[in-house]
């Protein structure tokens, strides 16, 4: 039997993406369904924005949104780049000076990189990365930049939806989302029925403080790991449905 038989997953991020996930649950016996509640807008650089980006020696990347909507607006002049994982490393226009190690997010990279004097300019949408921006701070100067902005692109919760048994989570804000589109009565349900599969521990955690009963996260912060985690939930669930009481 397929791993993910049975299992009703609901995705999150956007369209772009959709089609490949969709295809490797499919594959693996699941379904999915769509409600997208992540979309970036462009917000043009100021004068002081460029002045800051042009006198830092270092330009952090917090996602692939944000190499794309920066390099839209503003041509590197020689900057050390940095990024916080694969995908936002693989958005430059060449190899960054450094990328997060596993699991490719704040931790692992503060972890891996404690810069001293460095004059740093974080590229990130508002209210992302605030504790990367708060830790750098204290031997650094750091200055944020916001080429992007945020946004849910659902006004609401689909009434047809069936209650899922997963929901992808691949941000906080994108289950702030997802919590003020849902009606109350719905909430409740999804908090106890559904598990939130999330992308890093401290997602999973920030779902748990929102009242979800069942999270799970990837070991590194990416769709592979994501699905990997996925299965070994719903095998042990599907485990502990036909044990014997």
């Amino acid at each position: 039997m397929p791993e993910l038989s049975g299992c009703i997953i609901l995705y999150t991020r956007d369209s772009s993406h959709y089609p490949a996930f969709r295809a490797r649950i499919t594959a693996l016996g699941g379904t999915t369904y769509h409600l997208p509640l992540m979309a970036t807008v462009p917000q043009p650089l100021s004068a002081a924005d460029r002045t800051i980006l042009d006198s830092s020696d270092t330009l952090v990347f917090t996602s692939a949104a944000a190499v794309q909507h920066l390099l839209a607006q503003y041509r590197l002049c020689g900057q050390q780049t940095i990024a916080i994982g694969t995908a936002t490393a693989a958005a430059l226009p060449y190899p960054p000076n450094r990328c997060a190690p596993p699991p490719y997010n704040s931790e692992a990279l503060l972890t891996d990189w404690q810069p001293h004097g460095a004059r740093i300019a974080l590229i990130a949408a508002p209210e992302g990365r605030q504790m990367l921006a708060e830790t750098l701070s204290k031997n650094n100067t750091v200055r944020t930049i916001y080429p992007y902005r945020r946004t849910n692109p659902s006004t609401h919760y689909p009434s047809a939806l069936p209650i899922p048994h997963i929901i992808t989570i691949a941000s906080q804000q994108t289950l702030d989302y997802l919590l003020a589109i849902v009606p109350q009565e719905k909430r409740k349900l999804l908090k106890c029925r559904t598990c939130i599969a999330a992308i890093s521990e401290r997602v999973a955690q920030y779902a748990e403080k929102q009242g979800f009963h069942t999270h799970i996260h990837a070991e590194k912060a990416g769709e592979t790991e994501q699905i990997a985690a996925i299965c070994r939930w719903w095998q042990t669930v599907e485990s502990n449905s036909g044990a014997t009481p």
